[in-house]
């Protein structure tokens, strides 16, 4: 089975998220119950991890609903199948897991509102017999690499920032600008690099290099970049409570920046009151959120609520990016954002 289409409910989408803890504690106790061996194999900790995957479920479940699409959910079960049986998993725990959770719904839930919830897990469920999992969307949405993607993965993964920083410095000659080299050399090398650490081949602490590295290549070229003339435009750019990972946004700021407009970068996990108190007070034209996860999508949703009722017709032009919106086309829409861009050149151009 595959896409599966469906208007939102918020009253079902308000109780799933009610129910989800109970759910979790539940649906582990019953794992726990048919498998005993687990709890001598893993013991508290195990059970911990259990329920903390329960919940991550739960979160792209109702990440789904709110999109009205199923899409995000099963291809967030094809990706975890992946990493599962990589570690030694049979994807068949996954499969209990969501059969579990249905079960649970169907008890806790009315009868009239189960049917897109029940659709979405069974989706979920009919994807785990998919014979080869299919790429992410968000690594379809990725432009064709540049050649020097491929070096510059590999001075990554031996750890060589020298090289990596030498393989993008010779990359920037015209034609090709800072933007270039973010989106088609630095982005595809770092969605491999998470890749494969999904699937178990680098480290954790290798994962973690990387990202060092690429922190600093990106703050050496953009100190060699040419800047366009000064724009009177301005722009806010910020992750919202809760997401660490930074770097694209980085890019997108710095793209913005390079072409003249005055740019505020406040980084990872901006708290959500002194996000709002900042973009009141600098009253940019633009403002950049950026959520990576499924749960983000509620807690982007109040902040935008919150800046249109206290700014009212002063509220900038809202744009969002990061993987939670790259998952289906109308993810993005159900933060009620104004745009969506995919990576930085996206952003440049959908803002005129």
């Amino acid at each position: 089975m595959g896409q599966i289409n469906f208007p939102a409910t918020s009253q079902m989408i308000e109780q799933l998220d009610s129910l989800s803890s109970q759910a979790a504690d539940e649906v582990t106790r019953r794992i726990y119950e048919n498998h005993p061996g687990l709890y001598q194999r893993f013991g508290e900790k195990g059970k911990s991890t259990c329920r903390e995957d329960l919940l991550h479920h739960l979160d792209y479940l109702s990440s789904a609903l709110y999109a009205g699409d199923s899409t995000p959910f099963r291809e967030y079960v094809l990706w975890l199948s992946g990493v599962l049986e990589s570690r030694g998993v049979p994807s068949a725990h996954l499969k209990e897991s969501l059969l579990l959770l249905n079960e649970f719904f169907g008890s806790h839930l009315p009868a009239d509102r189960l049917g897109p919830l029940t659709a979405v897990l069974q989706n979920g469920v009919d994807a785990l017999v998919t014979p080869l999992p299919v790429s992410p969307r968000f690594h379809r949405l990725l432009p064709e690499p540049m050649m020097e993607s491929r070096d510059y993965l590999q001075a990554l993964l031996s750890g060589n920032r020298p090289a990596a920083l030498n393989t993008v410095l010779k990359a920037l000659c015209p034609p090709i600008t800072l933007v270039d080299a973010g989106v088609s050399i630095i982005q595809p090398a770092m969605y491999e690099i998470g890749t494969l650490w999904e699937y178990n081949h680098i480290t954790t602490a290798e994962e973690h290099m990387a990202t060092a590295i690429t922190q600093n290549v990106m703050a050496q070229t953009f100190a060699t970049a040419e800047f366009a003339e000064p724009l009177d435009r301005k722009a806010l750019f910020a992750c919202i409570p809760g997401n660490h990972h930074s770097l694209g946004l980085r890019m997108v700021s710095d793209a913005f920046e390079v072409s003249g407009w005055t740019v505020q970068f406040l980084g990872a996990d901006v708290p959500a009151s002194d996000l709002i108190t900042q973009i009141s007070h600098w009253q940019p034209e633009l403002v950049g959120l950026s959520l990576s996860l499924p749960g983000h999508i509620k807690v982007t949703r109040t902040i935008i609520e919150q800046l249109r009722a206290e700014l009212g017709t002063s509220c900038p032009t809202i744009l969002v990016g990061g993987l939670a919106t790259n998952q289906a086309d109308k993810l993005w829409k159900a933060v009620n954002a104004d745009i969506w861009a995919a990576d930085a050149r996206d952003a440049m151009k959908e803002v005129k």
